[in-house]
Parts: structure tokens; C-alpha cells; sequence
């Protein structure tokens, strides 16, 4: 195998296409996470999920105090549809029924959280992000050295497959200008060399 950061004589030798089996046998000893997108993989460690998780779950909670307000607007709604007389009691004070204290208590409990909720989903939010940069840049700096490894033999596997081409055109030229006598003589008129 190469060695991490350099390549000897005897690896420039190498086919481009034994460089590129190299380069996929290092892949698979060194695991799919080094070679994934860092972001990825940081989003899928213990620190960044259960941030997420704190964000999600106070998320669920605000939706979930909206719907107890909704639920129980709709509630005072209807019973004040039923009972048209005694909601106008209720409205200016007089004889409110238990049933509609419970419900208008729970529109305030609700608007209470709703209040509270949103800037905690926001400091929620941000520790998520500050934590997913942080675990991001952790697994850039621990799987630098195999990525270095990594563009450098792509890049001379690039180099060969230009330099394994050229060779190809080469030899076609020259096997196409010993079939064809003619051909080389009108070249070397038309190119002089130079002297």
C-alpha cells in the first residue's frame, strides 16, 4: 500500500487502474465514515442527536399547547352555542359554570406555554447548531489524514490515466504510420523537425 502522505518510486509504476483498486481496498480498511460527507456523520453521533431530540420535543410541546388552546376555544364555542342564556351570565360575571372556568383556565395555561415555549425552541435551536458545527469539525480533523491520502492518490491515478492515454494515442499513431508509409513521409514534410 502507499504510504499515508507520500508516493515512492514503485508506486508511480503503478496502472491507474491498480492505483484506483488501492485507493477502494484503503476505503474499506479505513470504514465508510471517513470517506462520507463530515456533516453526515456528525449529525448521526449521540451529542447532536439528543440536541435535536431537546429541539423536536419542545417543538412537539408548543404544537401540542396550540392544540389544547384550539381544542378548548372551540369547547367554550359550542357550549356557548348550547346554552346561549347562561353565556351571557358567564360573560359578565354572574354564576360562571365550572365547565367554562376549566376551559378558559386552559386557554391561559396554554398561552402561558406558548409564551415561554418559543424562545426556549430558539436556545434550543442554536446549541443544536453550535453542537452540529463542533462534531462536524471534530470528524473533519480525525479523518483528515485518510481524505489527504485519499485526493492524493486520486490524483495520481488522474496523472497516470492522462499519461496511459497519452501513451495509447502514441502507439495508435505509430502503428497507423507503419501500415500507412506515405502518411509519415507528407508528416515530416509538412512538420519539419527542428534542428
Amino acid at each position: 500500500y502507499f504510504r499515508l502522505t507520500a508516493f515512492g518510486d514503485a508506486e508511480k509504476t503503478k496502472t491507474a487502474a491498480e492505483i484506483r483498486q488501492d485507493i477502494e481496498q484503503y476505503k474499506r480498511r479505513h470504514g465508510r465514515p471517513a470517506f462520507m460527507d463530515a456533516a453526515d456523520v456528525a449529525a448521526q453521533s449521540s451529542p447532536v442527536t439528543t440536541a435535536y431530540a431537546k429541539v423536536r420535543d419542545l417543538t412537539q410541546e408548543r404544537n401540542e399547547a396550540q392544540a389544547r388552546k384550539y381544542q378548548a376555544m372551540v369547547e367554550i364555542e359550542e357550549w356557548s352555542e348550547r346554552h346561549p342564556m347562561r353565556a351571557k351570565m358567564a360573560a359578565i360575571g354572574l354564576n360562571k359554570p365550572d365547565y367554562l372556568v376549566e376551559r378558559e383556565n386552559a386557554v391561559k395555561a396554554a398561552n402561558t406555554a406558548l409564551e415561554a415555549l418559543p424562545a426556549k425552541i430558539e436556545q434550543a435551536d442554536k446549541a443544536y447548531l453550535q453542537i452540529r458545527r463542533e462534531e462536524t469539525a471534530k470528524i473533519k480533523a480525525q479523518y483528515q489524514p485518510q481524505r489527504e491520502w485519499v485526493a492524493n492518490a486520486e490524483r495520481l491515478a488522474a496523472e497516470r490515466e492522462r499519461i496511459e492515454r497519452a501513451e495509447r494515442l502514441e502507439t495508435a499513431k505509430r502503428e497507423n504510420d507503419k501500415r500507412d508509409p506515405e502518411r509519415e513521409r507528407s508528416r515530416s514534410r509538412n512538420f519539419p523537425r527542428e534542428r
